[in-house]
């Protein structure tokens, strides 16, 4: 299934591990989204 916001397609699966994500995709191109802005306001 995908699923399209602002424009951005999105691949929506239910998986139980990696194993079974990686019949999906590379697992070597997923990386994490870390949003810095909001990491510091926590530490102010």
């Amino acid at each position: 299934m995908s699923h399209r916001v602002n424009g951005a397609l999105y691949h929506v699966a239910d998986c139980w591990s990696p194993a079974k994500v990686g019949m999906h995709v590379d697992l070597a191109s997923l990386v994490e989204v870390v949003d810095l802005a909001q990491i510091r306001a926590k530490r102010t």
